[in-house]
């Protein structure tokens, strides 16, 4: 089948939407589908890389009022690969398929919400654009059964992401010295300014700690104070495999750091972080919290009680290792009713 791919970012910039979209196009290349990922062109992204299947980067510019018809011109040089495709699935940008849907209202599309806009509340011109775009899609799916409630939305599935499972996960043996890992965007809405409270208070405290950030954004400053920030990695799992604790508060950060068998710390600054972590089934696996001193305080208290940690780390272990990107994959098909 002719599949195409809506999607604002993919690879080489990083972040969950790009690898989401890459884990299930590899997937589907692999069962002999034909797949088309259109993408913008983000100039200060380095595309050093091959793309493993046809990328089209649209040169659209800066955010401005004028984008959104530059992205609509842009495609429409491609109407024959959007005509011609049997599905045509959105990540998030409903939007860029909109002309398309009003040339050709009975062809299925599909859309995939991946999050939110890290505004908080979130905008009622958001809210109205996700129900739009929902309404006029097909199917779609959800990624965090939180966005149903907070964008009123009805999905036909809701999922959480996916991981490959290593070959052999073992619980790291701890020295005297913890060491701490973040994973993820370095921003607001990953909680970085509680995170690094938590370091502050472990520091004034005289605790014995190692730090290393596998990720970057606008404030690396908050966390280059207490150790390493190595930027986006090509594989964060290094980072992950060699750290005792896991700091992270994105469903994909999270999965990757149970598969590993580590204790993962995640934190919440409003009530729709509260619900993105204690709506999911990760919450059950995870340690969170919306305070530092809260998190201060499991941390000391799982350190003490190797029994605790090691029940926790092999409960999120188990649950984390059915969480597959084949599984995923099988949502997609469920939702496009194919085989």
């Amino acid at each position: 089948m002719k599949i195409v791919f809506f999607t604002r970012l993919y690879y080489p910039h990083r972040g969950g939407v790009e690898k989401h979209v890459f884990e299930i196009s590899k997937r589907l290349k692999e069962e002999g589908h034909d797949i088309t990922i259109f993408t913008e062109d983000i100039p200060e992204v380095k595309k050093d890389t091959k793309d493993e299947f046809r990328v089209i980067r649209l040169k659209v510019g800066k955010d401005d009022f004028g984008k959104k018809d530059r992205i609509w011109k842009a495609l429409w040089r491609h109407n024959e690969i959007i005509f011609d495709a049997d599905i045509v699935h959105c990540h998030d940008v409903f939007f860029w398929y909109l002309p398309f849907k009003i040339l050709r209202p009975l062809k299925k599309v599909y859309t995939t919400f991946h999050g939110y806009e890290t505004v908080f509340p979130p905008r009622k011109r958001a809210i109205l654009i996700r129900k739009i775009s929902e309404i006029l899609s097909t199917g779609s799916i959800n990624v965090g059964d939180y966005i149903s409630k907070w964008y009123f939305s009805r999905p036909t599935f809701v999922t959480y992401g996916g991981v490959d499972v290593p070959y052999k996960a073992e619980v790291k043996k701890r020295g005297k010295r913890i060491k701490i890992a973040f994973v993820g965007r370095i921003e607001e809405d990953n909680g970085v300014y509680i995170f690094s409270e938590i370091l502050n208070i472990l520091s004034n405290q005289g605790f014995d700690f190692e730090f290393t950030a596998s990720g970057d954004g606008s404030l690396k400053k908050e966390f280059q104070r207490y150790g390493e920030v190595k930027g986006f990695e090509d594989d964060s799992s290094l980072t992950i495999k060699n750290a005792d604790i896991v700091f992270a508060s994105s469903y994909l950060s999270i999965l990757e750091s149970l598969v590993q068998k580590k204790l993962v710390f995640s934190i919440f600054q409003n009530n729709l972080k509260k619900d993105y972590l204690k709506m999911s089934p990760l919450n059950d696996f995870v340690v969170s919290a919306g305070d530092p001193m809260s998190i201060v305080h499991e941390l000391k208290k799982y350190i003490l009680n190797e029994k605790m940690w090691n029940d926790k780390v092999e409960e999120g272990y188990e649950f984390a290792s059915r969480q597959t990107w084949e599984n995923v994959l099988h949502v997609y098909k469920k939702l496009w009713r194919i085989k």
